[in-house]
C-alpha cells in the first residue's frame, strides 16, 4: 500500500517539474508570490471550536506564473495555484493535508484583434472584483467582499474580450462568456456572462459598474449587480464596494435568495516603509431572514521589509447579528513575498 501511494504521488510531481523545466528553457517571464501567516484565534462563536484555541502557521496561497509572447499578436499565460486548507474560516483545523497545485489560469491571448482590445480563450480571470482587489491591495490579508462571500469565482473557462472604449482610457470594458464553474469542468448546458465597465478618471479615481448573469435549469438562474468606487494616490488608496446577488429558486420550497454586501476600506502611509490599513464589511446572506447578517472589521500595519517582502500584523473581528453569539476574533502576522 505504501509503494502504491508513493507511485501515485510521484507521477503528478514529476509531470509538474518536467513542465516547469521545459517552460524555463523557453523565452518568457516567470513570476509568482506566496503569502501565509501565524494566526491565533482569541474567540469563536461556537463554544467547542473556541475551546480549541486554534493557532498555527499556514501558507494560504502560492502562485507560479509563466507568461510568454508568441508574437506581436499572440501571448500565453500558464499559472499554477497552491492553497493550504483554510484553517481560520472552515472546519479544517485538526485535519492534515498537503499543498496541492492546480491550474488557475491557462489561456491564449490575441492582442489588438479589435483596436485597443485583447481576446482571451481559456481559463482566465473574471472581471468581478479585479479592480477593487487592486485598490484594496491586501489580498494577502483577506479577499475582497464578493470573493470572500463566494459571489462568483475569480477565474472561469471561456472567451473574454477586454479593452478601451476611448483613446484616453477613461472608458473601458471586460466581457467574459464562460462555463460558470470556476476552475472546475462544465457540468450543465448553462453559461455565465460577466460584464464590467471601468471608468478611470484623472486624479486616481475609478468607478466600476458590474453585472453578471447565469442561466439555470427550471428557472434557477442567478444574477449579480455591483458597483465599486475607488481612489489611488501616492500616499492613500481606498474604496467602497456594494453588491446584490439574486439566486432564483435557490432555497427550500423554491424560494428565492437575495444577498447584499457593503465594504469600505483604505490604507495610508504612516511612515517610511509603513502603512496603516482598515476595512469594514457588512453582509446579509438572505434579506428575507432577520438577524442572520454579520460585520467584519480588519485593521493592521504593513511593514515593507524589502521591495518584494511585506510583514503585516493584523487583527480581524467578525460580529454576528444573532443574539448571544460571540464574535470571531483572530490576530495574525502575515508574510507576503513576490518574485
Amino acid at each position: 500500500m505504501k509503494a502504491q501511494t508513493a507511485k501515485w504521488w510521484a507521477m503528478p510531481i514529476a509531470g509538474v517539474l518536467l513542465c516547469f523545466s521545459n517552460l524555463m528553457a523557453q523565452e518568457g517571464k516567470i513570476s509568482g508570490y506566496i503569502f501565509g501567516d501565524y494566526f491565533y484565534e482569541f474567540s469563536h462563536p461556537n463554544a467547542a471550536t473556541d475551546g480549541l484555541n486554534r493557532n498555527g502557521f499556514q501558507f494560504r496561497r502560492a502562485y507560479f506564473t509563466y507568461d510568454r509572447d508568441l508574437s506581436a499578436k499572440f501571448s500565453v499565460r500558464f499559472r499554477l495555484e497552491m492553497n493550504s486548507p483554510d484553517l481560520i474560516n472552515s472546519q479544517d483545523f485538526g485535519t492534515s493535508s498537503t499543498l496541492t497545485p492546480y491550474i488557475k489560469h491557462a489561456y491564449l491571448r490575441w492582442n489588438n484583434l479589435i483596436p485597443q482590445s485583447k481576446l482571451s480563450f481559456g481559463l482566465s480571470s473574471t472581471p468581478t472584483w479585479n479592480v477593487s482587489e487592486e485598490v484594496w491591495g491586501y489580498r494577502s490579508v483577506e479577499k475582497t467582499i464578493m470573493d470572500l462571500r463566494r459571489v462568483a469565482s475569480s477565474a472561469d473557462m471561456g472567451v473574454a474580450l477586454e479593452g478601451k472604449l476611448t483613446n484616453s482610457g477613461v472608458l473601458n470594458y471586460h466581457v467574459l462568456a464562460a462555463n460558470g464553474t470556476g476552475t472546475r469542468s462544465e457540468t450543465d448546458k448553462n453559461k455565465r456572462v460577466y460584464v464590467n465597465a471601468p471608468i478611470k478618471i484623472q486624479g486616481g479615481f475609478s468607478v466600476v459598474p458590474y453585472f453578471d448573469y447565469e442561466g439555470g435549469n427550471d428557472g434557477r438562474d442567478k444574477n449579480v449587480l455591483a458597483l465599486f468606487a475607488g481612489l489611488q494616490k501616492p500616499r492613500f488608496h481606498g474604496g467602497v464596494e456594494v453588491f446584490r446577488k439574486k439566486s432564483n429558486k435557490a432555497l427550500a420550497n423554491d424560494q428565492d435568495r437575495t444577498e447584499n454586501g457593503l465594504s469600505v476600506f483604505g490604507a495610508v502611509i504612516a511612515a517610511e516603509k509603513v502603512k496603516l490599513f482598515g476595512r469594514f464589511d457588512n453582509y446579509d446572506p438572505n434579506t428575507d431572514v432577520d438577524d442572520d447578517g454579520n460585520s467584519l472589521i480588519i485593521a493592521g500595519l504593513d511593514y515593507a521589509a524589502d521591495k518584494s517582502v511585506n510583514i503585516i500584523p493584523n487583527v480581524r473581528i467578525e460580529s454576528y447579528q444573532a443574539s448571544g453569539v460571540d464574535a470571531n476574533t483572530i490576530g495574525q502576522v502575515t508574510f507576503y513575498f513576490r518574485f
